[in-house]
This record gives C-alpha cells, structure tokens and sequence, in this order.
C-alpha cells in the first residue's frame, strides 16, 4: 500500500504539526522561567529571611561569641539557602566541638545542636584524647586540669585507651587511678599511679600481670611505713621492688 510523503501531505497538517511543536516550546519556556522566578522569589533573603538563632549547647569549652562569628555570615543567606553543610564544616574547625546537627524549622528559625568533645587525658605536649580514643588539638589555656597524660605511637592510641579503661578499672577498688600512662615503641606498658609508685607491665600480658598486682596489694602495698618508689612486673613468677629510700627488693 502507499504511503503519503511529508511533502504529499496536506498543508494544513504540515501547519498544525508546527504550530504544535511551536506551542510545546513556549510551554516548557514558560514553565522553565516560572521555575527559575519561584526559586529567585523563594531564595530572596529579604522575602523569607531567618529570624531566629537557636543553640544547644553546653558550653564547657565554647563559647557564645566564637559561635556567633562563626554563624553570622551565613545569616545573610535567608531560610532557602541557608547553608547547613558549610556551616557544619565550619563549626567542627572549632576544636571542642565533636559534633554538629543543624535543622530549619519553617519559616524561619535555624536550630543548632552542639556536642561537645569529652577530654579524657592529655597526649603528647599540645593533644588531648577524647571519650572514642580520638585526639585533638585544643588551645593550650583550654586544657583542663588533671587530666592523666598518655604517650604512645601514633598507631597505638586507640589500643593504649581500651588498655588504659580495663586497668582503670581493676585499680580502682584499690583507691589507685593513672596519672600517667606510656607505651614504648616496643609496645612495651609503663604507668604512674597517683601514690606516685611506677608500674612497668612490659608487652606480654599486662592485664594478667596487673591482676597479680591487685591481687598481693593490699598484704604488701598498704603499709605506711613501705612506700614502694617503682614495681617490676615483667617477671614470670614475680617482681622486683624498689622501695622507697631502699634497695631493690624481689618477690615471688
């Protein structure tokens, strides 16, 4: 059977087919340029500008005017394009903050939630490590007062706070807390005790060395005339004592 070509076609059909793809084009011209005016009247800071400023926080280590100079700028942006994402970075610069949730409340009020970073121990010279064996860097006249100091490879903080948290807790029945607490690059464990006695575990089981220690410290450790200045616990069977203003001294 024939076919009709496009030039056998009658003109008006040809018209009509124009005129429609014509109409098509204004339509999605139209509605592209009302979608492009909405978004410019909706992102108009001066149309739908932000009102209110909420913060959570608790303040321990920050405080109001570093927030503020921080949160400002972005103030100018209005509710629509506010940016929560850059704020966030911005605010997690700030080296007491652990953690930042940022929610819009329409239609017009930013609400802030601020966690702050838990110290546990100083690291190093300048670091401090926090409650998820995580280090940073807080200003100098930030850190607070004592805190137990870790030393330890890079490599290693996380191992050297799960240790220190298991040792913490089988001294404290003793009245006994770290003040401080190092491993060597051999992973070797050293610790001082707030009684100022050094502890030195050594690498191979340590906690069943400590255990030997808990165990034989009240018979042996409690006297108040016997101070004991250091105590060797890398022994298989024992240790050796270094007494406070005496010699070295073994025991089994």
């Amino acid at each position: 059977m024939a076919t009709m070509s496009d030039d056998t076609k009658p003109a008006i059909y040809q018209l009509s087919t124009r005129l429609f793809r014509i109409l098509q084009l204004l339509v999605g011209l139209i509605l592209i340029l009302g979608l492009v005016y909405g978004w410019k009247c909706l992102s108009d800071p001066l149309k739908f500008p932000i009102r209110s400023i909420k913060i959570d926080s608790s303040y321990q280590h920050i405080d109001q005017p570093s927030l503020k100079e921080i949160i400002s700028p972005y103030l100018n942006q209005g509710f629509i394009r506010f940016g929560t994402n850059a704020l966030k970075e911005d605010l997690l610069k700030l080296p007491w903050i652990a953690d930042v949730r940022i929610a819009r409340t329409w239609p017009d009020t930013v609400i802030i939630h601020i966690t702050e970073q838990q110290a546990v121990a100083r690291f190093g010279q300048t670091d401090l490590l926090n409650d998820k064996g995580q280090t940073f860097s807080p200003p100098a006249n930030t850190i607070p007062a004592g805190l137990p100091l870790f030393n330890a490879p890079a490599d290693q903080i996380d191992s050297l706070w799960k240790n220190f948290q298991t040792i913490s807790d089988l001294l404290a029945p003793l009245g006994l807390t770290i003040t401080q607490f190092m491993m060597d690059d051999r992973l070797s464990l050293k610790m001082i005790l707030n009684n100022g006695t050094i502890l030195l575990l050594g690498k191979t089981d340590p906690l069943l060395r400590l255990q030997r220690f808990v165990k034989v410290y009240p018979h042996v450790f409690t006297s108040a005339k016997m101070r004991a200045d250091y105590i060797d616990l890398r022994y298989e069977n024992g240790a050796a004592i270094n007494w406070h203003n005496t010699q070295e001294t073994r025991t089994k």
